[in-house]
């Protein structure tokens, strides 16, 4: 079994959208993005300089990501840093393979 309770041959069956990364239908193509990219702390400036975005696309995508509890804020002075949960990091481990 998975981490998510799916077997490895229920993972397989699941679809994989239409091309392009199997998480852009369920996140959408940004969302899907920048939660791969949480993978370690990552300021939301950071973000939208690595990813090409406006700062408060970025912030907003990253409130979503936060109220699925895919990703979670860690504040350290001024800055706010995010990284994936695990139930973050299970979804990115599912998807990865099925390119």
């Amino acid at each position: 079994m998975t981490r998510i309770g799916l077997s490895s041959t229920e993972v397989d069956r699941l679809p994989s959208g239409s091309g392009g990364d199997p998480l852009d239908p369920l996140l959408g193509t940004s969302r899907a993005m920048l939660l791969r990219d949480l993978d370690r702390w990552r300021t939301t400036s950071e973000l939208a300089t690595r990813h090409g975005l406006a700062v408060g696309t970025v912030s907003e995508h990253l409130s979503i990501l936060a109220r699925a509890l895919l990703v979670r804020p860690e504040r350290h002075g001024r800055r706010v840093y995010y990284m994936q949960t695990s139930l973050g990091a299970s979804l990115v481990e599912v998807h990865r393979g099925r390119r």
